[in-house]
């Protein structure tokens, strides 16, 4: 018998696997960034809510990767955090107490990585495709999206917190 956090993650996987999350690039719309398809990811692990979550962008110093913030639980759906540069940053704890009243169920974390961003970028994927004859070379673009449960702990955290 299913979970109910384990039909929210079945629910998120399929909704993520069709939902445009980031825009694209000029260098991508032109075919000079590769795009590879999406990594959707349910982790094992429970997210780390101290974790600083930054409003990056590209191109700029430090802040290479883009990344979105989704919560979901029943009650209110999926929603949206939008990461202000200098007004909505933080710690993720601090984000989900700012933007949501209810305590979510679910944390999706987008990424968006670009092959040039950072010495740090994975080059599973990217080896992966070069198995299938894609140029190592080209400059390339990812999407990561990792799906999280909260635990009850966790949940007890956010509640205390508030």
């Amino acid at each position: 018998m299913k979970t109910f956090a384990g039909i929210g993650r079945d629910a998120l996987s399929h909704l993520f696997t069709k939902k445009k999350i980031f825009s694209f690039s000029v260098d991508e719309k032109q075919g000079i960034v590769r795009i590879y398809p999406r990594v959707i990811t349910i982790s094992k692990k429970p997210i780390d809510l101290g974790r600083e979550y930054l409003a990056y962008m590209v191109g700029i110093a430090n802040r290479e990767k883009n990344h979105k913030i989704f919560l979901w639980d029943i009650e209110l759906g999926l929603n949206e955090i939008q990461l202000t540069a200098n007004e909505n940053e933080g710690k993720l704890i601090d984000l989900i107490i700012r933007t949501q009243s209810i305590t979510p169920t679910h944390v999706v974390i987008a990424e968006k990585e670009e092959w040039n961003d950072s010495p740090m970028f994975q080059w599973d994927v990217k080896l992966e495709f070069a198995k299938r004859g894609v140029e190592l070379a080209q400059p390339c673009s990812v999407e990561r999206i990792t799906i999280y449960s909260l635990n009850d702990g966790q949940k007890q955290a956010i509640v205390q917190k508030k």
